[in-house]
């Protein structure tokens, strides 16, 4: 039974997430690196935070070259370019390559390129499913040193699985939110109070006509969003000091992003929520 060590080991971290954890990302090998992992007899094995590339301890095969292997990894939700920061470019994905992968694994280095770079000599988008054909929004090319894959003596595995890991670290997408109420409490003078944030978010009241006769407040800042939103919100009346009319505002979420204008006429995306009470 073949025994395998960890080549390089890919972490992705997002806050978004409230434990720090990528998740809803799904890797893939391209067509042609497949070849090549099957050639080396190398394994692509996705972990809960991003993926392994593994060798066979016991194979002593060397490559004349580096391998340049090209790894995507598919969004498996459709709200993943939404709470992800500038996760899109011009190019269509955000691309890294992976050097400096050698026998013991010393001064793994992460570095950002374009997409054009990523593509050049490649192939295009892996298929996703039957009939389904998604672009990635994350490529990997993963640059293995021929003197990295070789037969390894017990120092050379355990230096290789004691390496550390490389690690990408994205950041969730920061949007101003946007209250709206309906029914009596549009009919009331009221403000929206900030009881979380050391820095309590600002709410305005905006000018703009809003259906039904409702109205609508804006945060002055944007604010990033998580999975688990920390934000706690209140109402309150204003003609009626402490009077509180809802005691936590629901939280924004990924469903309604919308353009708007804030007031000094800037366009902004905006989160809205819709109270009707």
């Amino acid at each position: 039974m073949a025994q395998y060590v960890v080549l390089v080991r890919v972490n992705i971290q997002h806050d978004f997430f409230s434990d720090g954890i990528c998740r809803n990302l799904e890797f893939q090998a391209t067509a042609a690196t497949k070849k090549m992992l099957n050639s080396y007899r190398l394994l692509l094995k996705p972990t809960r935070s991003g993926f392994d590339i593994l060798a066979d301890a016991d194979w002593g095969f060397e490559p004349d070259e580096t391998l340049r292997l090209h790894i995507e990894a598919y969004a498996g939700d459709s709200y993943f370019a939404l709470y992800t920061e500038e996760i899109q470019t011009l190019d269509g994905m955000r691309c890294y390559r992976i050097e400096n992968i050698t026998g013991d694994n010393s001064g793994l280095a992460l570095q950002e390129i374009t997409a054009r770079e990523y593509r050049s000599g490649n192939e295009g988008p892996t298929p996703a499913g039957p009939g389904v054909l998604k672009k990635p929004v994350i490529g990997f090319e993963v640059a293995i040193e021929h003197q990295a894959l070789g037969i390894f003596d017990v120092q050379q595995r355990e230096s290789l699985l004691a390496a550390p890991a490389v690690q990408l670290q994205l950041h969730a997408r920061a949007f101003h939110w946007k209250y709206y109420f309906f029914g009596e409490l549009a009919n009331l003078d009221t403000e929206i109070h900030d009881l979380y944030s050391p820095s309590p978010v600002v709410f305005d009241l905006c000018d703009e006509a809003v259906p039904d006769s409702g109205k609508a407040f804006l945060s002055q800042q944007s604010i990033v969003m998580s999975d688990v939103p920390k934000q706690r919100f209140q109402l309150k009346e204003k003609t009626s000091p402490g009077r509180v009319l809802i005691k936590r505002l629901p939280n924004a979420g990924l469903g309604w992003i919308a353009k708007s204008r804030n007031l000094a006429g800037q366009q902004i995306l905006v989160a809205e929520i819709y109270v009707n009470q």
